[in-house]
């Protein structure tokens, strides 16, 4: 089959599948442009009838043409009543026939008349509120619209009607709504008709062009603060750490922002009802949303302690002091185990008053028990000491030197009491 030079070699698979009967026009005008880039598009124009005998390469040419988009059809069209059109003219592979057939069906089945009234709803009600994409997306999928509805409607919408629609939907945002307003007063100024629909709607695609390109600057670009010091001085660098750590450590400074997940999670009403709030609600409502899920804040998370007061009891205690304990000169001196003793009991009295001293929650509390001690039990310091014996009728003639009466005892002293030593030799061991 023979096709135009610089023409797309023809290829079915490229052709829409039409199974949906409201996306019939949609289809046709694929359908259309395809067999035109293919070099085939005279074969569904009803004027060209090459005749067979004075034109015979170009009548040959048309009846593969029409052969080829017939086997297109037959092979795309999915819709029950498209496939019936398309098995009445199977006999002389018309296929000018089946498209004024569909065309038809088209514009007068009830599927048409719904999707009329449907199309028009659209049209009527729309509005920028809402809308997620560019104003400029917003004006072209409105036209795309209005085509649509006068390609099936049996009374297509003038120029006027449009333009007034199309004025209500874009009120909402100002810089769009200034073109209508800027129109009429230079109409009025210049003593001129106003803007047609086709005059307005450049002056309107221009203008939503500049609001675009402004709202992209303004979500992509940030500003940032920069002020140079020296930096060998210190002290601005602390004041710097300091100022930020008392401001994070402040209760109630929290940001009035959440993640990008949190966000993501809420529903598009949600959203929209976030961003009408002010900046202190949100941060209220954040900084509650933290307090109550702070396991600190848990009644559950209570803790009791067990706590013994380990203070010895006051009626047990010997509080009388102990005698001081004198030294004579010339005697043995006691002090070194004395001092010994007395650094002991000085280390201990340290850690009962350590123990008493410590938290209720200290291990040492919890886990260890006090030394036990007797009760009624005295500790006393006790100085021991040699006398000699005096002279005495009784001793008969006892010498005071020691050498000359071995065989007598010496005598030592506790406190106030004499005792008679059973030792011979002088020396005692403690």
């Amino acid at each position: 089959m023979a096709h135009l030079p610089g023409r797309i070699k023809p290829d079915i698979s490229m052709y829409p599948v039409l199974r949906d009967q409201g996306k019939y026009y949609k289809w046709d005008d694929n359908f259309v442009r395809l067999t035109q880039a293919f070099g085939f598009g005279k074969a569904l124009d009803d004027t060209y009838n090459p005749d067979e005998f004075t034109q015979p390469k170009e009548h040959a040419a048309l009846a593969q043409a029409m052969a080829f988009l017939y086997a297109v059809l037959e092979i795309k069209v999915k819709t029950d009543e498209g496939r019936a059109i398309i098995h009445a003219h199977a006999e002389n592979m018309d296929v000018r026939g089946i498209f004024r057939d569909l065309r038809r069906h088209a514009q007068n089945s009830m599927h048409a008349t719904f999707l009329e009234g449907k199309l028009l709803s659209k049209i009527s009600n729309a509005t920028i509120v809402g809308w997620s994409g560019t104003y400029l997306s917003f004006i072209n999928k409105y036209v795309d619209t209005v085509l649509e509805y006068n390609d099936h409607a049996s009374e297509p919408l003038l120029t006027a009607q449009v333009k007034s629609m199309l004025e209500k939907a874009v009120a909402s945002v100002p810089g769009l709504n200034q073109v209508k307003v800027d129109g009429e007063y230079h109409a009025v100024l210049n003593n001129r008709p106003s803007l047609d629909y086709s005059q307005y709607l450049i002056m309107l695609k221009n203008k939503a062009q500049v609001l675009d390109e402004e709202r992209s600057g303004r979500r992509t670009t940030r500003g940032i603060n920069l002020h140079e010091f020296d930096s060998s001085d210190t002290s601005i660098c602390d004041e710097i750490m300091e100022y930020a750590v008392n401001l994070a450590g402040r209760p109630g400074n929290i940001s009035a922002k959440m993640n990008k997940e949190t966000w993501s999670s809420l529903s598009p009403e949600g959203q929209k009802t976030w961003d009408q709030l002010s900046d202190k609600d949100k941060a209220r409502i954040l900084t509650y949303a933290r307090n109550r899920g702070s396991p600190s804040k848990a009644p559950s998370e209570q803790r009791s302690v067990n706590f013994t007061d380990l203070s010895p009891d006051p009626d047990t205690v010997d509080t009388t002091p102990d005698p001081e304990p004198s030294i004579d000169e010339g005697q043995p001196d006691a002090s070194h185990d004395v001092d010994s003793s007395s650094e002991e009991i000085a280390i201990n009295q340290a850690i009962s008053q350590a123990r008493r001293d410590a938290h209720p929650g200290d291990p040492r509390k919890m886990l260890s028990s006090p030394n036990p001690t007797p009760t009624g039990t005295r500790t006393a310091n006790i100085a021991m000491r040699y006398v000699e014996p005096e002279e005495s009728p009784l001793s008969g003639g006892m010498s005071s030197d020691p050498s000359d009466d071995e065989d007598e005892s010496p005598l030592l002293m506790f406190g106030s009491e004499m005792w008679a030593s059973t030792e011979s030799d002088g020396d005692s061991d403690f």
